[in-house]
């Protein structure tokens, strides 16, 4: 006991360890532009393609095929002025409490087992080529790392129930969902976290996927064809109804920013209904009640909502 308690008294000092080395900046207002000339046209479809792949080479590749480059420089054109605030409002709206009974059968201990340096080497590369969090850490480089020290300091915020403030701080990036955005509701908010983070909720994320048993008609964050399961039993619905002369009744349901919005509460009810440890509830707990996400100038706490920095939640649940 006394050495656990050393550990947690020496924990604070430890995780500070990990370096901010992002270059938060205030971001300037943009105003909307008048009718541009074609030479200024021609000059930034020749630089906006250049800087999206220097940060989004999939989607510069996409731009490029789809030939949507044409009218990159137009999503620079007009930027929301209320558009901090749209986003502060949205997650810092509290958590609807959620005291449901569950029903628990047993508790599947294997979750938390010890991290092995086998799985930590698969998870980096499965993470290499994704974008680094506010330490500026890629996978590549942990890589180089000594795979055993990462495991234990994995297995030591297990152990202690609680991720560490810098590698919980995720950094928000804000990417336009049409070409020609025009209110804070056309654009979608990313979250992202240290990789080193990511790397042991992936971890997490198989061992619950290969030890939970999920229904069969949940096509969400499982590893098949959600798209084409989905259209098939639909296209089956349909045909059979049409078939046997049936009536029938359906309801399509679009639940508008359901990652934001979703409590915490509901998300910690789930993991304990399909029957994750303890210690790890307790983990998850702590991660969605301390973690901060930096925009710009602004320090937000989520208070609700699924961070998409954060991989294991919405993968697990």
């Amino acid at each position: 006991m006394s050495r656990f308690m050393k550990l947690a008294r020496n924990w604070k000092c430890w995780s500070q360890c990990f370096l901010i080395k992002w270059n938060f900046k205030i971001r300037k207002t943009r105003v909307a532009r008048k009718a541009l000339s074609k030479r200024m046209i021609r000059r930034l479809n020749y630089a906006t393609p250049q800087r999206l792949y220097h940060t989004r080479r999939k989607d510069a590749a996409n731009s490029a095929l789809d030939g949507s480059w044409t009218s990159l420089y137009k999503r620079a054109s007009v930027y929301p002025i209320d558009m901090k605030d749209y986003w502060k409002e949205i997650f810092e709206m509290q958590s609807k409490p959620d005291d449901r009974p569950v029903a628990q059968q047993g508790h599947v201990w294997n979750v938390v087992a010890v991290f092995r340096s086998e799985e930590i080497r698969s998870g980096l590369r499965d993470a290499g080529g994704t974008a680094p969090g506010v330490d500026k850490l890629l996978a590549n480089e942990v890589l180089r790392w000594s795979l055993e020290a990462v495991a234990q300091l994995f297995n030591l915020m297990l152990v202690l129930e609680t991720p560490t403030s810098r590698l919980s701080l995720t950094r928000l990036a804000i990417v336009p969902k049409v070409d020609e955005p025009a209110t804070p509701a056309d654009y979608r908010s990313i979250a992202v976290s240290s990789v080193l983070q990511r790397v042991m909720h992936k971890v997490l994320e198989k061992r619950v996927r290969n030890m939970l048993t999920f229904s069969s008609l949940q096509v969400a964050f499982q590893r098949k064809d959600g798209c084409l399961e989905a259209s098939i039993l639909l296209h089956t619905t349909l045909r059979m109804v049409h078939d046997e002369a049936r009536p029938i009744a359906m309801a399509f349901l679009d639940i508008s920013k359901a990652f934001d919005s979703v409590s915490h509460d509901t998300i910690l009810r789930n993991a304990r209904r399909y029957g994750l440890p303890p210690p790890l509830i307790r983990y998850l707990s702590r991660l969605y009640h301390d973690s901060l996400t930096r925009w710009d100038d602004a320090t937000i706490n989520c208070r609700r909502g699924c961070d998409k920095g954060i991989l294991c939640l919405p993968r697990c649940l």
